[in-house]
């Protein structure tokens, strides 16, 4: 099953590589994300940024970490420019 999906990462998952691994959770973590990655930069899947993204990082103190994250970003192939209104309609029964 090879699907093409879409995937947002968020400032938290592109700075997990960057975390101390010897926490097996930030560890695991970072395996997955390297995972996604991966996938990404072999155009199985399309990472996605956006201008949020970069205003978010743009609060990143370490520039070393910012320069990373921007690294991976390079390979993202869709910027989502401006927000677009969401409405989830759902039936909560009670």
């Amino acid at each position: 099953m090879n699907q093409n999906y879409r995937i947002y990462l968020d400032a938290c998952c592109l700075n997990r590589p960057f975390d101390d691994q010897t926490q097996p959770r930030i560890a695991l973590e970072t395996q997955a994300i390297l995972t996604i990655l991966k996938q990404c930069q072999s155009a199985q899947w399309q990472l996605i940024t956006s201008v949020a993204l970069d205003t978010e990082l743009s609060q990143t103190p370490n520039l070393e970490r910012l320069a990373n994250v921007k690294l991976i970003l390079a390979v993202a192939k869709i910027k989502v420019l401006r927000a677009c209104k969401l409405i989830i309609s759902c039936y909560l029964p009670f």
